[in-house]
């Protein structure tokens, strides 16, 4: 059940609202699992204490959704330091995480921890920071909110407070900035790819958007170049493992957003779309599906070792990432020359996929290969299941005959090879014979 009120807010750049409070909205039994004692505890700390509380922001949409958030964040009329005072007053471990900007973070039962933030409007923006101001208006907060879908608030009652029509947008799985989508976006550029982000989390089609939004993307993508690569990889993990993934990065690339993220040019668009198959097959049937900077690389047609670790390099990614991506890419072309030469069976693939990892490549990293160029599920589990064994021979056993030095290393490394040619059986005793 919803019920209207007019408020006339203090900021006069924005006219009379319309503000809908929905009663019933959020299924009791959601409700009651999220809002458990010790965060119900917390927000009746806050109104003994005199002030209001309510949760924001994703928490609200997604339980009214019905999906269970993974975090809990609430927004208060108490400042940052009136807040730590009484908190901590009445017992509560307090963190002073974004203090700046109005946040602590509470430390509760069993290591569960919410952030609380003052409501505050953004005075000074640069599309990347803000420098913002306290106020009492909630209207004012949830109008400083990229989406309507996240401007909504909701009192420990279920009583949600929509001040943008967020539940009607959630109700049409429909993504719109709150009020002017350019005001919204030259605020923070990485709303661009939060757009994106929360489209494929909730629209039902992988193209329905609305015009004023992508002339508004489109003239402000430059502005993504002034955002730290670790924000932008963030969120462009969060787009890949979302849907409508082949849609959104090809409307990336129509909206020059490509070029203001250094995403490979032209983009391989015919290997992505044959990767996402695999990717979304595997997560159907229950897998774990591919890691996102193998989706990610399959958007580049060739590359060389240095080449590839280089745009890794320039998106942030960690070491391990990185790793995973160059194995793609060149064992990507080592199979496609196998494959042209017709001298690929699927026992001599299985035996390559091991050796390299006998060869120290992670055996999670060769199960993301083989998935990636979809071998086989028996194969594949093969691998998953094989007990990596251990070269029999060490370097005290050599140093044990007198090799030492190169001719040690020389010839442990025939010993393996040799050893890799026997499928890993030949023992110890057999393999010093060849010495």
């Amino acid at each position: 059940m919803a019920t209207n009120s007019t408020i006339q807010s203090e900021d006069t750049n924005i006219r009379k609202y319309s503000v809908k409070s929905y009663k019933g909205l959020v299924k009791p039994r959601l409700l009651k699992f999220v809002l458990d004692n010790r965060i119900t505890d917390l927000m009746d700390c806050f109104t003994r204490n005199g002030y209001t509380v309510k949760i924001a922001g994703g928490a609200v949409r997604d339980m009214v959704l019905g999906l269970t958030p993974r975090d809990v964040d609430l927004a208060t009329n108490a400042t940052p330091e009136i807040m730590q005072e009484f908190l901590e007053r009445e017992g509560y471990r307090t963190e002073p995480t974004g203090i700046k900007h109005g946040t602590i973070m509470v430390v509760l039962e069993d290591k569960l921890t919410v952030e609380v933030t003052t409501l505050r409007i953004d005075k000074v923006t640069d599309g990347r920071h803000a420098e913002v101001e306290f106020t009492n208006d909630w209207q004012l907060d949830a109008a400083r909110r990229d989406f309507t879908v996240n401007a909504m608030f909701m009192d420990k009652s279920g009583e949600v407070t929509d001040y943008f029509n967020g539940v009607v947008d959630l109700s049409e799985l429909r993504i719109r900035f709150v009020n002017n989508p350019v005001d919204r976006i030259q605020e923070d550029y990485l709303r661009i790819l939060r757009y994106f982000r929360f489209y494929g989390r909730i629209s039902a089609v992988g193209n329905k958007h609305e015009e004023h939004t992508i002339t508004a993307i489109r003239e402000n993508a430059g502005g993504l170049k002034t955002i730290s690569k670790e924000r932008i990889w963030k969120e462009f993990q969060q787009i890949i493992g979302g849907d409508h993934c082949i849609a959104l990065i090809k409307l990336m690339y129509e909206l020059g957003i490509a070029e203001a993220l250094d995403l490979p040019l032209p983009g391989n668009f015919k290997e992505l779309d044959r990767v996402w198959k695999v990717h979304k097959q595997a997560v159907f049937y229950g897998g774990c599906g591919l890691n996102p900077e193998v989706i990610f690389i399959s958007l580049l047609e060739g590359g060389t070792e240095h080449s590839v670790g280089e745009l890794c390099s320039r998106w942030k990614m960690s070491n391990k990432e990185k790793k995973l991506a160059i194995l793609i890419v060149i064992q990507r072309a080592i199979f496609t020359k196998l494959v042209i030469k017709s001298s690929i069976t699927q026992e001599a693939y299985t035996k390559h996929c091991k050796d390299l990892i006998v060869e120290g490549q992670p055996q999670s990293h060769i199960i993301q290969l083989m998935m990636y160029l979809a071998r086989a599920d028996e194969e594949i589990e093969k691998v998953h299941k094989w007990e990596v064994p251990v070269l029999p021979v060490t370097g005290h056993d050599l140093l044990a005959l007198g090799l030492q030095g190169p001719e040690l290393a020389k010839v442990k490394d025939k010993l393996k090879q040799k050893w890799k040619d026997s499928y890993y059986i030949l023992s110890k005793e057999e393999l010093l014979k060849l010495v």
